[in-house]
């Protein structure tokens, strides 16, 4: 359901009156499966417009606060060289780095329990799992070692190479780590019999996420042909250990009779490794030779490549999703997508890595006036594999050894791509009162470019979203003091 604009606009007393329609429906649910309505003042999205209470433990119960702690303790060393007297000189440092860090987030783990009046009816049973709720504060503690080297050859006045060799960390976003999670059950059903029970949760993050870790590798030639020139050609290549994905694993919670139920439940995960290695070309010059106001202008580009890869730690090898449903014995469908006729993909690449990219401006900077114009071009990347709106459970069974072949009640899930994009933006600006004041013009988006989210087949990319917003335009006033 969408709200119209006069219906959400208002805030904050608008959104007390669209959460209403939530609450109103679960008593309406409770009360005919003879519940109690207690559990809707526990729905996750059941907080008040005033914002979070000063009660954080509610505010997390109720999914309205994040509890999270971050603490780290870090040491450095580091040997500073040169040797200017070698023919070609050299100069660089050698360091380490320790780096403890410590994480904390407090999480409500919930289920509103299961529905009564369908407990009685026939077809599939139905467990009799009670409301469940525990608050719990996560603790997650790890150490690495960074070392790292940078090297410079000086091979003439106007040429140098550099070479870098390092181990670095990316910690999860916050978001990633919080510790909440929702347990559900959905029983479907017709007049007197029940056709269908699935038991899934979702995961507001992980806390226990271990940081994405990289042994990495740079080497890059940098020539300036002028005093305003320069070309410079890089290659790098990244090792990538613990990479964050979302993947669906088993959640263990007992029934009223003590028989453990399991929920398959979706959480980001450390589960898989990458690399990557590419190649960077730039260049950059201004035109001062020209005479007179043309001596301002000046060109810039430049070019990337890469080529990532991805390992599962749990790598599934088979050609055909065998699951019927989405969840988490389907390994296939939400490591490596799979499409409807059953066929995984595999081989994706690592996600919001564009294989080729390019910039190219037009600068003009003289006097008081410096303006741009720029275009920015990157190329398809992945953006997530079984995402809401791409999945389902009746695809066709195409695998020639399965005994439903022939059937549509294979899990299917598309990975979301987005698709080649390139911008045109613009810049004026022009200084005043002794370059304190300035005052300018931005422009972006001049070539009103379209947005294209795709969704991977086998039999091409076909699209899933188009996004349009049209050009923008902002006057700027800067004044220094």
């Amino acid at each position: 359901m969408f709200p119209s604009v006069a219906q959400a606009a208002g805030f904050p007393a608008s959104y007390s009156v669209l959460h209403k329609y939530g609450a109103d429906n679960c008593v309406a649910k409770l009360t005919a499966a003879g519940q109690s309505i207690a559990p809707c003042s526990q729905w996750p999205f059941a907080f008040t417009p005033e914002g979070l209470s000063d009660d954080i433990n509610e505010d997390v119960k109720n999914g309205s606060g994040n509890k999270q702690s971050e603490k780290t303790q870090a040491a450095f060393a580091q040997l500073r060289f040169g040797f200017d007297e070698w023919k070609l000189p050299i100069d660089g440092n050698v360091g380490i780095r320790v780096v403890r860090t410590q994480n904390s987030a407090l999480g409500y783990t919930s289920f509103a329990g299961t529905e009564q009046a369908k407990l009685g009816l026939g077809g599939v049973p139905v467990a009799n799992i009670p409301v469940y709720q525990k608050l719990e504060t996560f603790k997650n503690t790890y150490t690495d070692v960074l070392p790292s080297m940078n090297l410079k050859l000086q091979a003439a006045s106007d040429l140098q190479f550099r070479l870098a060799l390092a181990k670095a960390i990316a910690r999860p976003d916050f978001d990633k780590l919080q510790a909440s999670t929702t347990l559900s059950q959905t029983i479907n059903t017709t007049a007197t019999t029940v056709t269908s029970v699935s038991q899934s949760g979702s995961a507001k993050g992980n806390p226990m996420l271990l940081p994405t870790r990289s042994t990495q590798a740079d080497l890059t030639g940098e020539w300036y042909f002028s005093r305003a020139g320069s070309l410079t050609v890089a290659a790098f290549h990244k090792d990538l250990k613990d990479i964050v994905i979302n993947q669906t694993t088993n959640f263990q919670l007992p029934d009223a009779s003590g028989k453990p139920q399991s929920f398959s439940v979706t959480s980001p995960v450390n589960g898989s490794d990458g690399n990557l290695t590419g190649l960077e070309l730039a260049f950059q010059t201004y035109f001062d030779k020209l005479p007179g106001w043309l001596s301002g202008f000046g060109v810039q580009g430049n070019f990337t490549y890469v080529d990532s890869k991805t390992k599962l730690h749990n790598p599934v090898n088979s050609p055909y999703c065998t699951g019927t449903a989405n969840s988490a014995d389907n390994f296939g469908l939400n490591l490596n997508g799979c499409d409807v006729d059953g066929r995984q993909f595999g081989n994706l690449p690592l996600q919001g890595l564009s294989r080729k990219a390019f910039n190219l401006g037009l600068m003009y900077d003289r006097g008081p006036l410096s303006a741009r114009l720029a275009y920015s071009w990157r190329s398809r990347y992945l953006q997530a594999v079984n995402v809401n709106g791409t999945q389902g459970t009746d695809g066709l069974v195409t695998d020639p050894n399965s005994p439903n072949k022939g059937q549509t009640n294979v899990a299917w899930g598309l990975p979301v791509w987005a698709e080649k994009y390139g911008q045109l933006d613009a810049g004026v600006s022009y200084k005043l009162l002794d370059d304190q004041l300035s005052l300018g013009l931005e422009a972006q988006n001049l070539n009103s470019a379209r947005q294209r989210q795709l969704m991977q087949q086998h039999v091409g990319y076909m699209t899933r979203g188009l996004f349009y917003t049209g050009p923008r335009y902002v006057v700027t006033a800067r004044y220094t003091f």
